[in-house]
């Protein structure tokens, strides 16, 4: 999942960016509507993307909520703690309810209740996870099951801790994320810490790498950590660090950043080793499904280790390997 940073009342510019997320391999679409007015798009853009589910993103006003559902949003996001009653939260559930949309009910530091605040001594991972399991059981009690949890804060261990408190007293779908992460690089690094946390231990049914960045980047990450985790199929590239025994240190780099770039979306788990010289390459890599070493004139192509062709020319070697990918 990723959300869109445009105006969402510049409908060609937002869905512009809903493209571009969707082809990079988002699955899950959430929009800001701060208005009344903002909802009376979502017709708009559910004509228009069919069946990719769009999110209401909500904050503090909970008849932007119930205008949203009943406009044909799929889900609204709201965090209770920021409604204003409990009571508020009732007619949206309702409303959610007799319109067949879906809540993700979300806890952040900022919006945990005030008795949890006192209870547990501040915004806590023991406060965070309490807060959710008593808005999940008031609506399981009202009849209302069709909602997810959300528990975010910009500590990666509240994160983690609270999600880990929380699955133990409750049986709902979570939505797994780590707020305000920060920027590309060091927040790639804290996102990958935290959902790779959670869902080694199983936790996790939707995700949402956040980053202050092109939310492109986010569902990059957020499918790296996946294949990473072998939760989902993909091309795993294989690359050495380079040293001095390197052929071409420019080009094993160019390589490797451009096979990663190139393949996306693939149905079957492959890895590609791209190594920097003939001598260690496919002993190294000799788990690798597919591997290229470079030699002084172009690369040697191996699988599982083995040499397979020893004469790649240079200026066929990317067409080579996609053909290779598809092969197999």
């Amino acid at each position: 999942q990723s959300m869109t940073n445009t105006d969402t009342l510049d409908y060609e510019q937002t869905c512009d960016q809903i493209c571009r997320l969707a082809s990079a391999g988002a699955e899950i679409i959430r929009l800001a509507f701060p208005t009344i007015e903002s909802c009376r798009l979502i017709g708009k853009f559910k004509q228009r993307f069919g069946d990719l589910p769009l999110i209401a993103d909500i904050h503090f006003d909970y008849k932007i909520a119930i205008q949203a559902i009943k406009e044909g949003i799929d889900c609204v996001r709201v965090n209770p703690g920021n409604l204003g009653s409990i009571q508020r939260l009732k007619q949206v559930a309702e409303c959610a309810r007799d319109y067949g949309a879906t809540m993700r009910v979300g806890v952040n530091s900022g919006s945990v209740s005030k008795s949890m605040r006192i209870k547990y001594n501040g915004p806590t991972a023991e406060a965070l996870a309490a807060s959710a399991q008593e808005y999940a059981l008031f609506l399981e009690n009202m009849g209302f099951n069709n909602f997810k949890i959300s528990l975010k804060s910009s500590s990666i261990f509240d994160t983690i801790n609270s999600f880990k408190i929380l699955a133990k007293n409750v049986d709902c779908p979570f939505h797994i994320g780590l707020t305000s992460a920060g920027p590309r690089h060091q927040g790639s690094i804290r996102n990958s810490i935290t959902l790779g946390s959670l869902l080694m231990d199983g936790i996790g049914d939707t995700v949402r790498v956040s980053l202050t960045a092109d939310p492109v980047w986010e569902i990059k990450v957020a499918r790296s950590i996946l294949l990473a985790l072998e939760l989902r199929p993909g091309l795993t590239v294989v690359s050495c660090p380079t040293c001095g025994r390197c052929q071409d240190q420019n080009l094993l780099i160019e390589m490797a950043e451009w096979l990663e770039e190139k393949v996306v979306a693939m149905s079957k788990n492959i890895s590609f080793a791209i190594m920097g010289c003939e001598v260690n390459g496919p002993g190294e890599a000799k788990e690798a499904d597919l591997g290229m070493a470079l030699t002084k004139k172009g690369g040697v192509f191996f699988t599982k280790g083995k040499v397979v062709d020893k004469a790649i020319p240079l200026n066929r070697l990317k067409e080579y390997m996609l053909e290779k990918i598809e092969e197999l």
